[in-house]
């Protein structure tokens, strides 16, 4: 992943590396000034000199606190809007996905790559600008000025590196190990989270609390265990690297005291090799803590990494547009197998549906009835064969003009957070006289009754409605759209049967209807279609009316034999 590519502010950020750059020069200064005080100021009592070099001690600390300043205001910015860059391709990219390819991903996972995970790219960031750009200038000024002041003092502590390098590189290994566990186990966790919040009601109803809490209790204790490892590790390092090179400052604070006893080194020098072995200590402490950071940000960076370079299996290829009239749908010789799935969903489908025809499609459950209609959504690419619109291939449709001209409603009725008119435009521009007779159709009185109308509010997953409302809603949504193809996908289970006669009452007598598939478990709801497809173990056992199928197809005269017997026939 190129992250220079979703950094806008690029003059800023290599400012902000400037800024931190001079400040080093600053503080490397500070040393000198402070051994030349010594010896002038107090040593030779030269006091003009003395107070020039306290005052220039004063300027050096002023402006390199200025600098600071302003490279962490530089940072700020450059680092949010690195976060808000790359959560927006991540979120774009999902949004191209088809849901072939989001089905490889959790939602937890997605949630948490493009929340946690783009948190700990930023923060690698805004340290890359704060620490990278100022540590190693320290770290190397300080060496150097070491070597200046004391070469045979500064070999001790070039000696000593190699180890302090060696343990740094061991404790990276072990946090990028332990910070791949601690991402995955945290994906796991939330997916405890939100299968409780998502189905409170059914683990109540099946008295399931105990065990949800137990598998909440294994997950989050399995988590604090990697935690707790992570909180060990950077507890050792940091001290660990404080008390080797207090041990080496020692080493060399006794060499050169000798040299001092020895009258081969002034004590101010010893004064300085000490100030340039607490800022070098210091460096190396940022440096081992942004390296931990970089543990954390490079398993990100590989998350996000796997979302932004994965290639759509559904991709838009052409910009063919399709018309709002009726249209003609064929299936060639179509097969299906789902991804890691030996056998096919759907094998050899064959059909053809004329414009304005209302076709019905039954089968058992599993059968393979919502994965057609996927297929002509292009939510999945076929296997094999191809499906044809105005005998046209339907790759040659503009992919997104495609779906708007499609009206569907699903069996999983699906409302967004917002209001009722939200929800029905979809972000279209409708009158309210279309809405009202959208509502009419879908049997959606009660919102035309209430007194907030369709600016009544919708809350989380439209949980302030029931089943039936909101599959009313949601079918409103498919109803008030301008479609060539109307797509009702067991709509009518969470109905009522005398609502569904109405719904299907109202669809019958509209003019200039779309060309549409319904399908459904209730052969009531299907008995006056032109043509109803019964499909059996992933292929089509029979294409023809509710009455010859009742005696010439064996399942579907089961099926309405079933369904009479149990009362379930209107």
């Amino acid at each position: 992943m190129d992250s220079m590519k979703y950094i806008k502010y690029k003059k800023e950020f290599f400012l902000g590396f400037f800024f931190k750059i001079i400040e080093v020069g600053f503080e490397l200064f500070l040393p000198i000034f402070m051994a030349i005080l010594m010896k002038d100021g107090l040593k030779n009592k030269n006091y003009e000199k003395g107070f020039l070099m306290a005052g220039l001690i004063l300027v050096f600390c002023v402006l390199g606190y200025l600098s600071t300043v302003y490279a962490h205001r530089l940072t700020a910015k450059v680092s949010q809007n690195y976060a808000q860059n790359l959560r927006q391709a991540l979120f774009y990219k999902i949004q191209d996905l088809s849901i072939e390819d989001l089905e490889e991903f959790s939602s937890s996972s997605l949630t948490n790559r493009i929340n946690t995970d783009v948190q700990q790219m930023q923060n690698g960031l805004a340290m890359t600008m704060r620490i990278a750009s100022r540590a190693p200038f320290l770290m190397i000024g300080s060496i150097v000025a070491l070597f200046i002041v004391s070469p045979k003092v500064a070999l001790i502590l070039l000696c000593s590196l190699p180890l302090l390098l060696v343990m740094l590189l061991l404790v990276m290994k072990v946090s990028i190990k332990n910070f791949k566990k601690f991402q995955n186990q945290n994906d796991k966790l939330i997916d405890v989270v939100k299968d409780n919040t998502e189905g409170a009601r059914m683990i109540r109803a099946f008295a399931q609390v105990e065990h949800e809490e137990n598998r909440f209790h294994k997950k989050n204790e399995t988590l604090s265990l990697i935690l707790v490892k992570l909180g060990k590790l950077t507890s050792f390092s940091t001290p660990f690297t404080m008390l080797a090179m207090n041990i080496v400052l020692v080493a060399m604070i006794y060499v050169g005291s000798k040299d001092v006893y020895n009258n081969s080194m002034q004590q101010e020098q010893l004064i300085q090799i000490i100030n340039y072995v607490t800022q070098l200590t210091l460096s190396i402490v940022s440096v081992m803590n942004l390296m931990m950071l970089y543990t954390k940000a490079g398993t990100a960076s590989i998350r996000i990494k796997e979302i932004l370079d994965k290639e759509p299996t559904v991709i838009n290829m052409n910009n063919e547009k399709l018309d709002s009239t009726p249209a003609k749908i064929e299936f060639r010789d179509v097969s299906y197998t789902y991804k890691n799935h030996l056998q096919p969903t759907l094998n050899h489908i064959n059909f053809t549906i004329l414009p304005g025809q209302t076709i019905g499609i039954v089968g058992l459950t599993g059968s393979g009835k919502t994965t057609l209609v996927d297929l002509l959504l292009r939510f999945y690419n076929t296997t094999t064969g191809e499906i044809l619109i105005n005998d046209k291939k339907i790759e040659s449709y503009d992919l997104f003009d495609l779906r708007d001209k499609i009206a569907y409603a699903s069996q999983k009725a699906s409302l967004l957070s917002g209001n009722v008119e939200k929800n029905i435009k979809m972000k279209n521009e409708y009158t309210n006289i279309k809405i009202n007779e959208a509502l009419n159709e879908a049997q959606a009185n009660f919102i035309l009754n209430d007194s907030e109308g369709i600016s009544k509010t919708v809350n989380k997953q439209g949980n302030n409605f029931s089943g039936g409302q909101k599959q009313r809603l949601a079918l409103t949504r498919a109803l008030v759209k301008e479609s060539s193809i109307l797509i009702l996908d067991d709509v009518f289970s969470a109905l009522d049967y005398v609502t569904d006669y109405k719904i299907r009452k109202q669809l019958d007598s509209k003019e200039n209807k779309p060309t549409t598939i319904l399908i459904s478990q209730r052969l009531s709801s299907l008995m006056k279609a032109d043509k109803i497809i019964v499909i059996d173990n992933a292929t089509i056992a029979a294409i023809d009316t509710h009455e010859n199928l009742l005696k010439n197809n064996e399942l579907y005269k089961k099926l309405y034999e079933t369904q009479i017997q149990g009362g379930q026939e209107s």
